[in-house]
């Protein structure tokens, strides 16, 4: 029987695979131009709500952005907010450059925004609402890391002008923008993989 205080009774094999699945779902793709099906993308999110408001619903918008013309003004977007970085004048131009061929190629698009109850009335309102920021950011985790287990790449962008992209998708100024989400299935022979992980001290 495990030791249930050293690894949760999970035992030293499991958490390995759980530090694996962390490392495999930071990275950034590439990402196929194969369409995941749509139950798919429905089960990710639900796994994303998992255990994290009780009773309730998880207080942010996940909002698809489809169609050539969106993506281009997205795409837009990001070259604007990351052009030193593109132009190889940043120490994150790998990083950018990975985020761009995502918005480029992935096939299922999502914008995540906070989604307070109320809408500040005053300036000192606004730090209410980061509890709320923090459950939508802790649900975009879990859907990067439920999609990895499912055999997907999910890549959160937040480099992009939030004002413009709230403007675009008709989104209240109200709602703090938490990430972009880019996803599908791995692709080429660079493909990401879930490597073995060694974690001794675990």
């Amino acid at each position: 029987m495990a030791d249930r205080g050293d690894s949760g009774g999970f035992g030293a094999d499991a958490c390995a695979r759980l530090h694996s699945l962390f490392d495999a779902a930071a990275q950034t793709g590439p990402i196929s131009e194969a369409q995941p099906d749509v139950a798919t993308v429905a089960r990710l999110l639900d796994a994303a709500e998992a255990g994290l408001a009780p009773g309730t619903r998880v207080p942010w918008r996940v909002l698809p952005v489809d169609g050539a013309q969106a993506r281009a003004r997205l795409i837009w977007n990001f070259e604007v907010c990351n052009a030193d970085a593109l132009a190889h004048r940043h120490p994150r131009v790998h990083q950018a450059m990975a985020e761009h061929a995502a918005l480029c190629r992935a096939p299922v698009q999502r914008a995540v925004f906070a989604e307070p109850e109320a809408v500040p009335t005053r300036v000192t309102d606004v730090a209410v609402d980061a509890p709320v920021r923090e459950t939508a950011a802790a649900a975009l985790t879990q859907l990067r890391l439920a999609a990895r287990a499912t055999g997907l790449v999910a890549v959160w962008i937040t480099g992009l002008d939030a004002d413009a992209l709230r403007h675009a998708l008709n989104v209240p100024a109200a709602c703090p923008f938490v990430g972009h989400v880019c996803l599908g299935y791995p692709a080429g022979p660079g493909a990401v993989t879930a490597t073995k992980a060694h974690h001794d001290d675990v």
